[in-house]
């Protein structure tokens, strides 16, 4: 890190937080939940004040059909008692853009979730999100690998080791 500070990835720890998942209109993963990976904030290097889970979404929409996300964040103090932190809500709205009549749009777009005070007393934490296709048949989207992003620590993180 320079003098200025200005080095962000010095100050920044991300983690894995959600699998990929293929979802198909009125079949696999519609309208069903996605539930995240756990992350153990007291594994982290440093103790964090805040997180962002960050999740690449892309869906292939017929004309006026839509992929609507919702997302909410748990924690936990045990890893098997979750309790929401952040209420299911809807995180990412993609819609089909007018390319013609019966032919489909990709659309793509990152869901965001912001989480508030993570320096609090909780130890574990886990985004989920549940995609659901407007359309019953031939639209398709993907849910991409997702992290949470965390910052604020009481002090630098050393870096991972470059293998």
């Amino acid at each position: 890190m320079d003098a200025l500070g200005s080095d962000i990835g010095s100050q920044l720890i991300a983690k894995h937080a959600l699998a990929e998942t293929a979802v198909t209109a009125g079949g696999q993963g519609d309208a069903a939940e996605i539930v995240g990976t756990v992350i153990d904030l007291t594994a982290l290097p440093s103790r964090p004040r805040s997180c962002k889970f960050l999740v690449p979404c892309e869906a292939t929409l017929t004309t006026a059909k839509t992929l609507v996300v919702a997302g909410k964040v748990d924690v936990s103090h045990n890893n098997s008692t979750w309790v929401n932190l952040v209420a299911s809500a809807t995180l990412l709205t993609l819609t089909a853009a007018l390319p013609g009549p019966g032919v489909a749009a990709v659309n793509a777009k990152n869901l965001q979730a912001n989480v508030p005070g993570t320096a609090n007393p909780i130890r574990y934490v886990r985004l989920s999100v549940t995609p659901d296709l407007s359309h019953t048949t031939t639209d398709t989207a993907k849910i991409g690998g997702g992290v949470a992003v965390f910052g604020g620590q009481d002090f630098v993180p050393q870096a991972d080791p470059v293998i």
